[in-house]
Protein backbone atom coordinates (compact mmCIF):
# COMPACT_ATOMS: atom_id res chain seq x y z
CA UNK A 1 0.00 0.00 0.00
CA UNK A 2 1.25 3.67 -0.83
CA UNK A 3 2.03 6.06 1.88
CA UNK A 4 -0.92 8.48 0.93
CA UNK A 5 -3.05 5.08 0.68
CA UNK A 6 -1.97 4.24 4.22
CA UNK A 7 -2.82 7.61 5.35
CA UNK A 8 -6.00 8.21 4.12
CA UNK A 9 -6.76 4.33 5.54
CA UNK A 10 -5.61 5.24 8.97
CA UNK A 11 -6.79 9.02 9.42
CA UNK A 12 -10.97 7.29 8.71
CA UNK A 13 -10.03 4.90 10.82
CA UNK A 14 -9.18 7.62 13.71
CA UNK A 15 -11.84 9.55 12.47
CA UNK A 16 -14.41 6.38 12.93
CA UNK A 17 -13.45 5.97 16.27
CA UNK A 18 -13.80 9.65 17.51
CA UNK A 19 -17.02 9.71 15.83
CA UNK A 20 -18.19 6.70 17.94
CA UNK A 21 -16.54 7.79 21.09
CA UNK A 22 -18.12 11.63 20.66
CA UNK A 23 -21.63 10.35 19.74
CA UNK A 24 -21.57 7.62 23.34
CA UNK A 25 -20.20 10.84 25.57
CA UNK A 26 -22.95 13.13 23.86
CA UNK A 27 -25.53 10.51 24.67
CA UNK A 28 -24.57 10.16 28.42
CA UNK A 29 -24.97 14.33 28.42
CA UNK A 30 -28.19 14.30 26.52
CA UNK A 31 -29.74 11.56 29.05
CA UNK A 32 -28.51 13.05 32.49
CA UNK A 33 -30.01 16.56 30.80
CA UNK A 34 -32.83 14.90 29.72
CA UNK A 35 -34.06 13.64 32.83
CA UNK A 36 -32.84 16.93 34.83
CA UNK A 37 -35.23 19.09 32.48
CA UNK A 38 -38.04 15.74 33.07
CA UNK A 39 -37.63 16.80 36.55
CA UNK A 40 -37.04 13.15 37.53
CA UNK A 41 -34.51 12.62 40.43
CA UNK A 42 -31.55 11.57 39.44
CA UNK A 43 -28.60 9.31 41.67
CA UNK A 44 -25.63 11.66 42.50
CA UNK A 45 -23.77 8.12 42.15
CA UNK A 46 -25.40 7.42 38.83
CA UNK A 47 -24.62 11.05 37.74
CA UNK A 48 -20.57 10.48 38.42
CA UNK A 49 -20.91 7.19 36.60
CA UNK A 50 -22.19 8.78 33.68
CA UNK A 51 -20.06 12.00 33.49
CA UNK A 52 -17.50 9.79 34.19
CA UNK A 53 -17.70 7.56 31.38
CA UNK A 54 -18.25 10.74 29.33
CA UNK A 55 -15.09 12.06 30.02
CA UNK A 56 -13.05 9.08 29.02
CA UNK A 57 -14.40 9.21 26.19
CA UNK A 58 -14.01 12.61 25.44
CA UNK A 59 -10.45 12.48 26.66
CA UNK A 60 -10.37 9.57 23.81
CA UNK A 61 -11.44 11.75 21.56
CA UNK A 62 -9.07 14.32 22.55
CA UNK A 63 -6.15 11.51 21.75
CA UNK A 64 -7.31 10.47 18.34
CA UNK A 65 -7.30 14.28 17.54
CA UNK A 66 -3.61 14.38 18.22
CA UNK A 67 -3.22 11.37 16.75
CA UNK A 68 -4.51 12.19 12.96
CA UNK A 69 -2.12 15.98 14.00
CA UNK A 70 0.70 13.66 13.82
CA UNK A 71 -0.26 11.68 11.39
CA UNK A 72 -0.21 15.09 8.92
CA UNK A 73 3.07 16.58 10.27
CA UNK A 74 4.47 13.11 9.20
CA UNK A 75 3.02 13.21 5.87
CA UNK A 76 4.17 16.82 5.53
CA UNK A 77 7.31 16.24 6.31
CA UNK A 78 7.84 13.52 4.14
CA UNK A 79 6.37 15.46 1.11
CA UNK A 80 9.68 18.10 2.03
Amino acid sequence: MDRRADFTTQTKHLTGLIRHDSKDALSRIELLLSRLEEGKPLNADDIAAALADARLEMYEVLRGIERIEELCERESESRS
